[in-house]
């Protein structure tokens, strides 16, 4: 009956060693959404990033990625909101700045994209020189 018992609890823990957190469930789909985005996958790309973000609301990185996924598709407008929401839950992730810079670029923007890209360089994001010179 003993080894019973110590099978029983072995297999529970397995199971529970084996089940991933939200935060690494959420990091595993964004290498795979980046892995569909190499390969210009992009509407998988983005259903991938909507999976990372169901595991984790909170992960700034999955909501920029799905806003590349956007505006890789075409979906600029919409792209913004999600680098807005990546930026609402990480006011210092320079990228999310920069490529919400190009957005409003795009969408004929000049002052946001501008007061984004300036940011992205006050955050340390490098090689903005071409992007702000105009902005200063």
């Amino acid at each position: 009956m003993n080894q019973k018992y110590i099978l029983l609890i072995l297999s529970i823990l397995t199971i529970f060693i084996s089940c991933k957190s939200p935060h690494e469930r959420s990091l595993n789909y964004i290498k795979q959404g980046n892995e569909l985005e190499r390969n210009s996958d992009f509407a998988k790309a983005q259903d991938i990033y909507r999976k990372a973000i169901d595991a984790e609301p909170s992960n700034a990185t999955a909501w920029f990625y799905l806003g590349n996924a956007k505006r890789n598709m075409g979906m600029t407008k919409e792209s913004v909101s999600y680098y807005n929401k990546a930026i609402e839950l990480d006011s210092t992730f320079a990228d999310a700045y920069a490529n919400r810079g190009d957005a409003k670029f795009s969408l004929k923007d000049r002052e946001g994209s501008c007061r984004d890209y300036l940011k992205a360089e006050a955050l340390g994001k490098e090689n903005m020189d071409e992007k702000t010179k105009w902005c200063k």
